[in-house]
């Protein structure tokens, strides 16, 4: 269920997410995770999912900050090279593509970067 639930969610050209809605499901998702029962805890899969539900959970208020207006096409560049990818931000850009940089692993510079660009629009 978690993993259509996500796939559908990739599908979300980047304009079109709406993050509090998301926020809200993963919250429900996360608690229905936790309430499995203790046997299936110790399974690797649940693990697995677990991790799934708390990275989508980190990921998602990064997102909510690069959606910023402060963002410029510098400061994208900067996400890139802290994730080693490289994207393009146009209508093709979706919350998978997005995903697919494991924001997760970068919270700390990636809130640098957007707080750098938010200070230069100031």
């Amino acid at each position: 269920m978690v993993q259509t639930i996500y796939a559908e969610w990739k599908k979300t050209k980047w304009d079109d997410i709406n993050v509090e809605e998301l926020q809200e499901q993963n919250k429900r998702l996360q608690k229905e995770v936790k309430a499995c029962d203790k046997m299936v805890k110790n399974w690797p899969c649940y693990k697995g999912l677990e991790d799934s539900v708390k990275n989508m959970q980190s990921s998602l208020p990064l997102v909510e900050e690069l959606r910023s207006k402060a963002m410029r096409e510098r400061h994208w560049k900067q996400v890139m090279n802290k994730c080693g990818m490289e994207f393009k931000m146009d209508d093709s850009f979706t919350f998978g593509s997005m995903l697919a940089l494991e924001l997760h692993r970068f919270e700390d510079d990636v809130l640098e970067i957007v707080d750098r660009a938010t200070k230069e629009l100031g």
